[in-house]
C-alpha cells in the first residue's frame, strides 16, 4: 500500500497492475512506461504477494483505492484474482475500500464489503451509459462518479444515482483543457472539483 495525492482516498493498493481497455489518456499506462512495473501494460498482472498488504500495513489511512494502476474489471483480469482480493477486503474491515471501473456491468458479478465505495469513470456524454450500472446492494455503501478527464459537455446527463461526484482535468503531454461550459454542464448535489481542474474555474 502507498500514500497518494488522489483527493478522495488515503492509500492505494495494487494487487493488479495493467488494463486492456486502452484509453488514449491513461495516466497509469504512462506512469508504467516511466517506471516499468510490468513489461506490457495491456497484459494485466496479478501480484499475489500484495494480498498481504491490508494485514501488515502500518501506514495511517481509512480509505483504500483498490487497483488504481489499472481497472479491476478490465478484460484479462481473472475472476479468481478479483475474488481473492475481495476475500482480503472482507477479512480486513478496518478500511473503507474504493472500487472504480469503466466496466460497471461486472459489479453485479461479485459481492463487496458493506461500506465499500463503488464507482464509475466517465469522460464525456457518450460514457453516460455506465451510470445505469451503479449497483444497489442490500447494505450501506457509497456510489460515486469520477468525471476525469473531462473531455466534453455533460449537458443532460443524470448523475442523481451517485452519492458523490468528483471532477478532474486531463494532465500530461497533449492535455485537453476543459471548457468552462463543460464544467458548468455538470449538475449534482455533491460535486468535488479536484485540484487539477480548479485553475479552469
Amino acid at each position: 500500500m502507498n500514500y497518494t495525492n488522489i483527493e478522495f482516498t488515503d492509500l492505494t493498493w495494487n494487487p493488479i497492475v495493467g488494463c486492456q481497455i486502452g484509453c488514449s489518456y491513461c495516466w497509469a499506462e504512462r506512469f508504467n512506461r516511466w517506471h516499468r512495473f510490468i513489461p506490457d501494460f495491456k497484459r494485466p498482472t496479478f501480484y499475489e504477494n500484495r494480498l498481504q498488504d491490508p494485514y501488515t500495513n502500518t501506514k495511517k489511512g481509512q480509505f483504500v483505492f483498490v487497483v488504481d494502476m489499472g481497472d479491476i474489471f478490465s478484460p484479462g483480469v481473472e475472476d479468481k484474482w478479483i475474488n481473492r482480493i475481495l476475500n482480503v477486503c472482507f477479512d480486513n474491515p478496518k478500511y473503507t475500500y474504493q472500487f472504480l471501473t469503466k466496466n460497471p456491468k461486472r459489479f453485479q458479478d461479485f459481492k463487496f464489503p458493506c461500506g465499500s465505495w463503488l464507482g464509475v469513470s466517465v469522460t464525456r456524454k457518450e460514457d453516460a451509459w455506465r451510470l445505469s450500472y451503479l449497483p444497489s446492494l442490500p447494505c450501506k455503501y457509497t456510489t460515486f462518479v469520477l468525471v476525469e478527464p473531462l473531455l466534453g459537455s455533460m449537458e443532460g446527463v443524470d448523475f442523481s444515482k451517485s452519492d458523490l461526484l468528483f471532477v478532474g482535468a486531463q494532465t500530461g503531454p497533449g492535455s485537453v483543457a476543459p471548457k468552462n461550459e463543460w464544467i458548468d454542464s455538470i449538475q449534482h448535489h455533491a460535486i468535488t472539483n479536484k485540484e487539477n481542474i480548479k485553475k479552469f474555474l
